[in-house]
């Protein structure tokens, strides 16, 4: 019978690798203000349950300033467009639209010039 140790020690690797990218933080919750912006307002069915959400968001992760970008293999998007179109797929609210595009361009968009 074979050990199950080196299966166990690649996935602990593969966690430990994936935990610390940048991008990853999505995986387990909103880690900035941006994420949890992105992620709560997405589907916000008006402007009143906007803005509480976005009050949430504040209350969470303060007022945070603007994180690093965020590209890569484990980024969750590859553009800021493509976030956009994706989060904003169901959305009601013009004004959690337009936070929601903000957002994704301010994490997503890859700078001039990269």
């Amino acid at each position: 019978m074979r050990s199950a140790r080196p299966v166990l020690a690649c996935l602990a690797l593969i966690a430990l690798t994936v935990q610390s990218t940048n991008a990853a933080a999505g995986l387990f919750g909103p880690s900035n203000l941006q994420e949890c912006l992105i992620d709560r307002l997405s589907g916000s069915p008006n402007d009143m349950v906007t803005q509480q959400r976005v009050g949430q968001c504040r209350q969470a992760f303060g007022n945070t300033g603007l994180v690093g970008k965020q590209s890569g293999w484990f980024a969750r998007f590859h553009s800021g467009e493509a976030c956009t179109r994706r989060r904003t797929r169901n959305t009601r609210s013009m004004l959690a639209v337009q936070i929601i595009r903000a957002n994704c361009y301010l994490l997503y968009q890859p700078r001039i010039g990269q």
